[in-house]
């Protein structure tokens, strides 16, 4: 059907499977919500639109309905074939199926480095799986982050010192109270 495209309109419902095209002679077209990509910013223009006519509705509330069937022009997408994940149509093989098209896979995961951003994505991994543990209260998240940020900086940092140095450098821990901290009868 040749036509001048005045407007391009998506479905009314956000869950409808067509939406349509007005032209200047005040013609209308469903269109596939999938073509409709294929006509928008096309209007004003004067394109020739492969259609097919249906019925829609029954008895008395039955009324037919142009559709089309491809893009402007005869080009774009035909039918309800179209290659899997793609935003390009299947192409037609001389058996009446789409020849598959290759698939694009999805670019390789990359843990983030070891900077700033990785840093800070670990102390709040850290804190966050221990205080959905629920044996954590808000208290002791200052505490919680300060045990991660020196877990990362003592074993994840690639300029940090070796694990065996860095505690070696430390004195070992010491878990008895000063004399002040005891209780008058010498309990801790």
């Amino acid at each position: 059907m040749q036509m001048t495209i005045q407007y391009c309109n998506d479905p009314r419902n956000p869950t409808g499977k067509y939406g349509n095209l007005k032209s200047t002679a005040g013609e209308t077209i469903y269109v596939p919500v999938a073509m409709l990509p294929l006509f928008k910013g096309r209007e004003g223009q004067a394109v020739d639109v492969p259609t097919k006519v249906a019925t829609w509705g029954q008895g008395a509330e039955a009324r037919q309905v142009t559709i089309a069937t491809a893009g402007p022009n005869g080009g774009g997408w035909q039918g309800a074939q179209r290659g899997p994940y793609s935003q390009q149509p299947a192409q037609q093989s001389g058996t009446g199926l789409p020849t598959p098209q290759p698939q694009q896979s999805a670019p390789a995961y990359r843990p983030p480095a070891a900077d700033k951003d990785g840093r800070a994505i670990f102390i709040t991994g850290c804190v966050g799986r221990a205080m959905g543990s629920g044996k954590f209260t808000a208290s002791e998240i200052l505490v919680l982050t300060k045990a991660a940020m020196e877990a990362y900086d003592r074993y994840l940092d690639p300029n940090a010192k070796p694990a065996e140095a860095a505690s070696a450098a430390e004195p070992p821990f010491n878990d008895v109270l000063p004399d002040h901290m005891l209780e008058p009868d010498g309990r801790q």
